[in-house]
């Protein structure tokens, strides 16, 4: 009896840790098609916001692979557990943009403090849900 009665919790703690990953990811995927969308549609908008010099002619194919990059997480927002290379590889292309924007420096720094931080937040919450998921099973 004791031993459904684990089962059940930690099926129950696997489905929170689920659907935290997911209301993070999708928090994370909402900024970032935002800020896609925002380069596409308003290119010098985003230039002036990031004091780039005005021809903005490079700032809508970052935008495009942008909203790519957010397009290709969703199999892992839907079910992290059965994309569990996806997750992984989203996992460290976040930490590969962070670094790529703390190099491009001066005005990319607040760029690449969000992606580490939704890096390490992704990583944290999808550890936790896949050792929850691994824990639930009998």
């Amino acid at each position: 009896m004791t031993y459904f009665y684990e089962l059940g919790r930690s099926r129950t703690l696997a489905q929170n840790a689920a659907a935290q990953l997911r209301t993070a990811m999708a928090v994370y995927l909402v900024i970032y098609a935002i800020g896609g969308l925002l380069a596409i549609i308003l290119p010098s908008l985003v230039g002036e916001a990031l004091a780039l010099p005005p021809p903005y002619g490079g700032i809508r194919p970052v935008g495009g692979l942008i909203l790519l990059v957010a397009a290709f997480q969703i199999p892992v927002l839907q079910n992290a557990v059965r994309s569990r290379v996806p997750a992984l590889i989203a996992t460290c292309g976040r930490v590969l943009m962070a670094l790529l924007w703390l190099i491009a420096g001066r005005h990319f720094l607040w760029i690449a403090l969000f992606e580490i931080v939704f890096a390490i937040l992704l990583a944290w919450l999808l550890y936790k849900c896949m050792g929850a998921e691994l824990m639930s099973r009998p």
